[in-house]
């Protein structure tokens, strides 16, 4: 498979082989007061993967997902993950093709409720979920419920662990930390990134079909090749 085992692959950390289950084991017994150590090379040498475990696996709720993503990185990886923070130019053939003549980027922001905001855009909308499998069948009667409908599709793909992973990494890079305003920052980065993969896969979509988990962990996976 080359560099990058999508599953588990291992890495050396002084005589010691370091993959995810063992970050989940040393993050576990440290939690017992064992491995504390251990726990703290790791952190140095990983920090973020270990970042990464740690804020994210409450929301997975089973830390054996964490063994189904790549756990390795590079520059081009972490520039591939990036380019999806952007927008789509005015002069972009995707956006043209949706009418979008002046350009499309998202825009997401925090509330103290602990809810997430989108700024809904009806030509957007409309195009994300007619092609969703998340809401395939759900019936949409006025503007809120498309908006809303929109908002479930993005943050539902978002959840996929290893779209969490990927999109995360740009900022883990940089110096995480387990303030409210870096989650929250880090929460915001992952949905607009992947509204923006959502749209990507669309202009790639052969009539007939769906957005599915199937189509978005395969375009994320190719970027780890």
């Amino acid at each position: 498979m080359g560099v990058f085992d999508f599953f588990n692959k291992k890495h050396l950390i002084g005589n010691d082989k370091i993959s995810w289950s063992d970050i989940i084991n040393i993050v576990n017994t440290a939690s017992k007061g064992q491995n504390i150590d251990k726990l703290m090379s790791i952190k140095e040498s990983y920090p973020s993967q270990v970042f990464f475990f740690l804020t994210f696996r409450q929301r997975f709720n089973n830390d054996a997902v964490f063994k189904t993503i790549p756990f390795d990185f590079s520059d081009a990886i972490i520039a591939s993950a990036r380019k999806y923070q952007e927008g789509f130019k005015m002069n972009d053939p995707l956006v043209l093709s949706f009418g979008l003549t002046d350009g499309y980027k998202p825009s997401y922001q925090y509330f103290p409720d602990n809810r997430f905001g989108r700024a809904s855009n009806l030509v957007i909308d409309r195009m994300l979920v007619s092609v969703s499998s998340v809401i395939k069948g759900k019936k949409i009667q006025n503007e809120q419920e498309l908006s809303q409908a929109s908002y479930e599709t993005i943050d539902y793909f978002a959840r996929i662990p290893i779209v969490s992973w990927f999109f995360s990494l740009p900022l883990l890079i940089t110096s995480p930390s387990t303030s409210p305003d870096f989650i929250n920052k880090l929460e915001v980065s992952i949905l607009t990134c992947t509204e923006n993969l959502l749209l990507e896969i669309y202009g790639d979509l052969k009539e007939g079909e769906v957005i599915d988990e199937s189509i978005v962990q395969n375009k994320i996976k190719k970027c780890f090749e």
